[in-house]
Parts: structure tokens; C-alpha cells; sequence
């Protein structure tokens, strides 16, 4: 892959109103419930990047169900080092204090990013961010998203997968049945 790689450590609990998580043979499923209305970011995708740079060409994901649709362009932003945040934090595109608190630099569109390794780190941390606005009550399912590439060395684009998937649920009030 390049020295492309998804990371395999991801939080195994949720945060306040935040997303459930549960491990499904080697993929992982996030679920979230919110009402109608709720606009959020979408920030469990990880990419950890170990030799760059690598140009993002795209990122393509599927989205099944009608509770919720995409706000925006996906981007990207790379993690400060030691950040450790993966949730569903209110609202998209993320404020300039959210982008602090949760240690993300500024993000840019995927398509065109270029992703490198800063001077005297062995890895860098880049994180996923989609919107998405609840437009109804039911169940919207992200699936897992496909990057393409380049690298330096090679012209040709290549394609890793993330086996991370996005349930979203409304209205927030089911917690028991579910997502």
C-alpha cells in the first residue's frame, strides 16, 4: 500500500451523546443517534500515514437510507501529535475552537490533498471529515470509505479501503432498540 495504512486503535467507548462503537470480524461500525435537524461531523475515519508525501485523488463511500444526508466536500486535516479524538461533534464544518480542542489542523478538500510526514516524526495522523444533517427519522448507514492515491514514486493511482462504518440513527429517544 505504499505506506498507507489505516490505524488500529480506536476508542472502544462513547463520548457524552457520542457515537457507540462494536468491532464486526475485522471492520468497525460506529453508531450515532440525533433528532431531526442535527447537523454533525463525522470524524471516526483515521489514516495513518508512514511515508509521503501521497496525493489524494478521492474518497468514496456509500451512503444507504434517506435519515440523513452529506453536507459539503469531504476533507481532511492531519492530527497534532497525541490527539486522540474520534466522535460525532455537533455541527460541519467544524469551528476554529472545535479544530483546537480536538488538536486538528485546518482541513482541506481530499481531492487534491497532499498528505506528507512532518521532518523528525516516524508516522502522521490524518482524520476524515464528512457533515451530514439529519433530514428524517430511520436509519442512514456510511459505508466504508475508499481513497485513491499517488505517491512519488509511481504515477498510477492505487486504492486502500477503511473498513469503518457510519450508522445513523433518529430520533435520539430509541437508545433501546437498535442502531
Amino acid at each position: 500500500m505504499g505506506g498507507v495504512g489505516s490505524v488500529a486503535n480506536y476508542l472502544l467507548k462513547p463520548g457524552p451523546a457520542g457515537p457507540e462503537i462494536k468491532e464486526e470480524g475485522d471492520a468497525l461500525a460506529w453508531a450515532t443517534r440525533r433528532n431531526v435537524g442535527f447537523r454533525f461531523t463525522d470524524s471516526t475515519v483515521f489514516i495513518e500515514l508512514r511515508k509521503g508525501p501521497v496525493k489524494l485523488r478521492g474518497v468514496e463511500f456509500d451512503l444507504t437510507g434517506d435519515t440523513a444526508r452529506q453536507l459539503g466536500n469531504p476533507m481532511i486535516a492531519r492530527m497534532r501529535p497525541g490527539a486522540d479524538f474520534r466522535d460525532t461533534p455537533e455541527g460541519y464544518p467544524l469551528t476554529a475552537e472545535q479544530l483546537r480542542r480536538f488538536e486538528f489542523e485546518e482541513p482541506t478538500p481530499v481531492k487534491g490533498a497532499v498528505l506528507t510526514v512532518p521532518a523528525g516524526q516516524e508516522t502522521a495522523f490524518y482524520v476524515l471529515l464528512l457533515g451530514f444533517e439529519i433530514v428524517g427519522e430511520g436509519r442512514t448507514v456510511r459505508g466504508a470509505p475508499s481513497f485513491t492515491y499517488t505517491t512519488e514514486e509511481s504515477w498510477r493511482t492505487k486504492t486502500f479501503h477503511i473498513n469503518i462504518s457510519l450508522s445513523i440513527c433518529s430520533p435520539q429517544s430509541e437508545a433501546d432498540t437498535p442502531c
